[in-house]
C-alpha cells in the first residue's frame, strides 16, 4: 500500500494512546534494525550476525512501513484533515463478533452512525478511500447472522455521501501486535506491523472488505 498511516482513536483513553503510541515506538526500533543489520550483514567483524541469521532461519520478513500519525477524539485531530486519497486510516476500538459497536476499555460504545458523524466533525475528509477498523472480530457475525460491526459501518458510510468511496476493511480474528524482531505475537496486518511468512497466507483469510 502506498501513502501515509493515520491511527485514530474515539475515545481520549489513556490505554489506547498508549498503545498506539508502542506501535510507533515498534516503527521507530525496526527501521533502526533494519538499518543495522543491512549494514552489518557484510561487514567481516558482525556485531549483528546473530539475530540476522536467526530471522533469515525463521523465515521472517521484516516489513518497513511509515510511522503511523496518531489522532486522539478530544484532544488533537487536527492532522486528519491531511489524509489524502492514497492515505490510510485505522480505526481503534474494541468489538466481538455480531457486535453492533466498538467500545474503549470503560465499555464507552460507538455505534456506527455516531462514530462516522464523529470522524466527520473531527476533520477525516470524505473523500477518504480506505479505512481500516482495527478491532477484534469487527468483521464476523454471528452464527445465525451474517451482520457484524465492519458491514454496519459500510452501510453507514454509504448514507448522505459520508465516505461514498471509502472501502472499508474488519477483521474476523482476535488482532494482536508484533514485537520489533518481527516474532509472531498475532495475526500479520499488511500496513501496520510486522509479520511472519508462516502467518501471512492466514492472515489475508482474516480481513473482511466492503465493497468486496
Amino acid at each position: 500500500m502506498s501513502g501515509q498511516y493515520y491511527i485514530y482513536i474515539p475515545w481520549n483513553d489513556a490505554d489506547f494512546i498508549k498503545s498506539a503510541n508502542s506501535w510507533a515506538t515498534i516503527y521507530k526500533d525496526a527501521m533502526t534494525l533494519q538499518t543495522l543489520l543491512e549494514q552489518d550483514h557484510n561487514d567481516p567483524n558482525p556485531k549483528f550476525s546473530h539475530e540476522y541469521q536467526q530471522r533469515k532461519d525463521e523465515g521472517n520478513t521484516l516489513v518497513l512501513r511509515k510511522i503511523p500519525i496518531i489522532s486522539v477524539h478530544g484532544s488533537d485531530v487536527s492532522k486528519l484533515a491531511n489524509i489524502l486519497p492514497a492515505d490510510t486510516l485505522y480505526v481503534l476500538g474494541h468489538c466481538s463478533a455480531g457486535s453492533d459497536a466498538i467500545s474503549n476499555n470503560n465499555d464507552e460504545k460507538l455505534l456506527a452512525k455516531p462514530l462516522i458523524q464523529q470522524m466527520i466533525a473531527d476533520g477525516v475528509p470524505q473523500n477518504i478511500k480506505e479505512i481500516k477498523l482495527w478491532n477484534c472480530e469487527g468483521g464476523k457475525g454471528t452464527f445465525f447472522d451474517d451482520t457484524c460491526f465492519g458491514s454496519l459501518f459500510y452501510e453507514e458510510s454509504r448514507k448522505n455521501t459520508n465516505f461514498p468511496s471509502a472501502r472499508i476493511t474488519a477483521y474476523k480474528s482476535s488482532l494482536k501486535t508484533i514485537n520489533k524482531f518481527g516474532r509472531k505475537r498475532g495475526i500479520k496486518e499488511e500496513g501496520m506491523f510486522f509479520w511472519a511468512k508462516e502467518i501471512e497466507v492466514r492472515a489475508s483469510s482474516e480481513a473482511v472488505h466492503w465493497p468486496p
